[in-house]
C-alpha cells in the first residue's frame, strides 16, 4: 500500500521548473536572452488569443493568418506563495487554480524581484479583450477560490504588470503614438491618483516620472523597468511593439482584478478621443474626459478608489455610465 502511494506520488508530484514552460528570470537555455526572445522562451509557440480560438504568430510576432500585429493585451502576475515547497505550489497551481485557463495560454517563471523558493509570476500570451472577457469566469475562480489560500502579497509588493499592443492604440502609427503620449502623460502627471484606481501602494518598481505641465514639451519617454510607464518596446519594428503599464498593482481579490481589467481597456479607449486641452485641465477634468460612459466597473472603481475626485464629478460619471454583464 506504501508502495503504491509512493509510486502514484512520484507520478504526479512535480516542480516549478517543470511547470507551463516555467524558466528563471536570468537564464533562457543557460545564457540570459534579453528582450523579445527571452519574453517569447518558455511557450511552446506564440500565439494571440482571441474571443474563442488562438491564431499562431510568426517569429516576428505577426499573425500568421492575415500579417497583421495582434491588438491585445498580455498579463505578468506576480504571485508571493505561503507555500514554503514548489512542488506543492507547481500541483497546485496547474492542477487547480489554473486548470481552467486554456492550454498554452500562460507559462511560469522566477521573478528575482519576489525571492522565496515558492515565488513566480505567470505570464500570459497576447489575449484579446473580448478574450480577457470571456475567461471572467474562470479567473473568479482563480481570484475567489486558490489565490486567497495559496498565494497572497499582504504588503502590497507584488504586481500585474499590463502589456497593451501599439495597433491597440490606433489604425495609423500617427494616432497610435498620439494615443500613447496622451496615456504616458496623463499617468505620470497625476501619478498618485492613477496609481489608487490601478490597485498600487509601493513604487519600487514603477515609479510615476516626471511630465512637463504642457504636453508640447513633452520630449522623453522612460523605458525602463522602474517606472510606471515602459515604452521600451513601443518602437519594435514588428507584432511585439507594446507599452507596458506597469503601475498597476497586486488585485488582491476577483472584483479588484475584474474592474482594474476594465479601466484599462476604457483608459486604452479614453486616450484616443481625449483632448489635450481636457487632460491638462487638471485630474477631474481628465477622468470625465477619459472615463465618461465607461461602464459600472470602471465608475465603481473612479469612486471608490479615494482619489480625491470632487464629487460632481463622480455624479457625472454616474449619470453617464453604461451597463455591462462581465460577472
Amino acid at each position: 500500500m506504501r508502495k503504491d502511494a509512493k509510486e502514484k506520488r512520484a507520478k504526479t508530484s512535480n516542480d516549478l521548473a517543470s511547470v507551463a514552460g516555467y524558466h528563471s528570470s536570468a537564464e533562457s537555455n543557460g545564457r540570459y536572452e534579453g528582450g523579445d526572445a527571452y519574453a517569447r522562451h518558455g511557450f511552446g509557440e506564440s500565439r494571440f488569443y482571441t474571443s474563442d480560438r488562438y491564431i499562431r504568430l510568426d517569429e516576428h510576432g505577426l499573425r500568421t493568418d492575415n500579417g497583421m500585429p495582434p491588438c491585445g493585451y498580455g498579463l505578468e502576475i506576480e504571485l508571493a506563495s505561503r507555500l514554503p515547497s514548489t512542488t506543492v505550489l507547481a500541483e497546485v497551481l496547474t492542477k487547480v487554480a489554473l486548470a481552467g485557463l486554456p492550454q498554452g495560454i500562460y507559462k511560469m517563471q522566477s521573478d528575482a524581484s519576489l525571492g522565496g523558493n515558492s515565488s513566480a509570476e505567470v505570464i500570459t500570451q497576447v489575449m484579446s479583450r473580448e478574450r480577457v472577457r470571456n475567461l471572467y469566469p474562470v479567473w473568479r475562480d482563480i481570484w475567489k477560490v486558490y489565490f486567497p489560500a495559496l498565494l497572497t502579497s499582504p504588503d502590497g509588493s507584488c504586481g500585474m504588470h499590463t502589456n497593451i499592443s501599439r495597433s491597440a492604440f490606433g489604425k495609423t502609427r500617427e494616432t497610435q503614438e498620439e494615443a500613447m503620449r496622451k496615456l504616458y502623460w496623463v499617468v505620470n502627471r497625476y501619478g498618485a491618483a492613477f496609481a489608487k484606481f490601478l490597485k498600487r501602494e509601493h513604487f519600487t518598481y514603477c515609479a510615476p516620472q516626471p511630465v512637463p505641465a504642457r504636453h508640447e514639451e513633452l520630449r522623453r519617454f522612460s523605458d525602463g523597468h522602474m517606472c510606471a510607464v515602459n515604452c521600451a518596446h513601443w518602437n519594435e519594428a514588428d507584432g511585439t511593439a507594446r507599452l507596458e503599464l506597469r503601475l498597476v498593482g497586486p488585485q488582491l481579490s476577483w472584483g479588484a482584478f475584474r474592474n482594474t481589467m476594465e479601466f484599462v481597456f476604457a483608459l486604452v479607449d479614453g486616450v484616443k478621443t481625449a483632448s489635450w486641452r481636457e487632460l491638462e485641465a487638471g485630474l477631474d477634468r481628465a477622468v470625465l474626459a477619459l472615463f465618461k460612459g465607461a461602464n459600472q466597473y470602471v465608475v465603481d472603481r473612479l469612486r471608490t478608489a479615494g482619489a480625491g475626485l470632487a464629487e460632481e464629478t463622480i455624479r457625472k460619471l454616474e449619470d453617464a455610465q453604461t451597463n455591462a454583464d462581465y460577472i
